[in-house]
């Protein structure tokens, strides 16, 4: 029978350091106590942490390793160069700011750029933790766990923040948060579903927001199961680099049952994708006035035009021949193909399709339109949902 365990938390490293500057940090205090008394309680070697963002925790892990005056390494990887929220930022960028406040003797790296799978095997073996804060939805760290695994100390344990995210965060004010939430449950399905003893501090709401399991000599024997479960449908599609980067990890340290899993979860998935996408938008979708294989502008970036836009670049159903929003420029940092307003004049279309929740905001980017850009009045359709 597995173990679940709880943890003393140790408060005392994250409060001395807010004490000595304000730092951002996307840990609550209750977590930093669980991972401090974590880190306490192991007192690892070699540390790896997956995710990195502002940075804040970063620096709480290198405050509570100096208070216990251990000669750790620690790794500090993320994909992103830029802080995911704000690109105008360096990733870790709170970190370089706290740095001074911290003693010395605990040696740390930056590795940004690449994936954990891209990066494992220069960290080297022995790790003792890993801390795995990322996508939080699927694959996400599932991914990541069964990348490190053969890079794991015997008894290592494996820190896990965000467990509760799916119920955590579906009572936010901001709308993608909470469309995102019912979505993100990759952190809790690795914790439910890996053979290892467990630590969890329990709370009003069944469990805190942050976890962690020690693996066993069971772990290694059961791994194949999260291999299994990366055919449950995912939440995003990985670029085709980024998938070979994982397999060519998978295919040194596993045997081909796991791989043959691995395989089909890819497959599938990205069968899956489009149709999944067109289906989300099936019921705010316009198909009454928009004929098949008809050319639209979209107009909005926003949750609903973000939705439509996946759905029809990977459809045969309609043609997006432009894409704008009056906000393009911060849409543009992000990667999206959105232009100004102003582009609709140059573009050849059937339908200007506005892709917002409500009546009154509708109306006033129809006005905009018709004074702005042209009189298009016949071919602007919306809103897509009104309430």
């Amino acid at each position: 029978m597995q173990s679940i365990q709880k943890i003393e938390p140790w408060y005392e490293p994250s409060d001395l350091l807010k004490k000595k500057v304000e730092f951002k940090c996307e840990m609550s205090r209750e977590d930093h106590g669980f991972l401090c008394g974590m880190l306490r309680n192991v007192k690892p070697k070699k540390i790896v942490e997956i995710g990195v963002a502002e940075g804040g925790t970063t620096g709480v892990i290198m405050q509570c390793l100096s208070m216990l005056n251990l000669e750790s390494s620690v790794y500090s990887v993320d994909l992103n160069k830029n802080y995911y929220r704000d690109h105008s930022l360096r990733t870790g960028y709170e970190y370089e700011k706290l740095q001074k406040f911290i003693g010395e003797g605990v040696k740390h790296e930056f590795l940004f750029g690449k994936t954990i799978a891209g990066r494992i095997e220069s960290i080297g073996k022995n790790i003792d933790m890993v801390i795995i804060d990322t996508m939080h939805i699927l694959p996400g760290e599932v991914l990541d766990f069964l990348a490190v695994f053969p890079f794991l100390s015997s008894n290592a344990v494996v820190l896990l923040h965000d467990i509760n995210f799916n119920y955590d965060h579906s009572f936010v004010t901001d709308r993608d948060t909470v469309l995102r939430a019912a979505e993100g449950v990759a952190t809790k399905l690795l914790l439910m579903s890996v053979v290892a003893d467990k630590y969890i501090n329990y709370s009003d709401i069944g469990m805190g927001n942050i976890g962690a399991f020690q693996i066993n000599r069971d772990t290694d024997k059961y791994i194949c199961s999260l291999f299994m479960g990366l055919t449950l449908t995912w939440s995003y599609q990985m670029e085709m680099d980024i998938e070979q980067e994982y397999r060519k990890l998978y295919e040194k340290f596993y045997d081909k049952e796991c791989l043959k899993w691995f395989d089909i979860a890819i497959n599938n998935n990205r069968q899956m994708a489009g149709h999944i996408r067109f289906a989300k938008i099936g019921k705010v979708f316009p198909f009454d006035i928009i004929s098949d294989r008809s050319c639209i502008v979209l107009y909005g970036a926003g949750v609903v035009g973000k939705s439509i836009y996946n759905a029809l670049k990977e459809s045969q159903y309609c043609r997006i021949v432009g894409w704008v929003d009056k906000n393009y420029g911060k849409y543009r940092e992000k990667g999206y193909p959105v232009e100004a307003p102003s582009h609709i004049k140059g573009m050849e279309f059937d339908y200007i399709l506005i892709a917002v929740e409500r009546q009154k905001v509708f109306e006033e980017i129809k006005r905009d339109i018709e004074q702005n850009v042209g009189g298009y009045s016949k071919k602007i359709i919306g809103p897509i949902v009104s309430w």
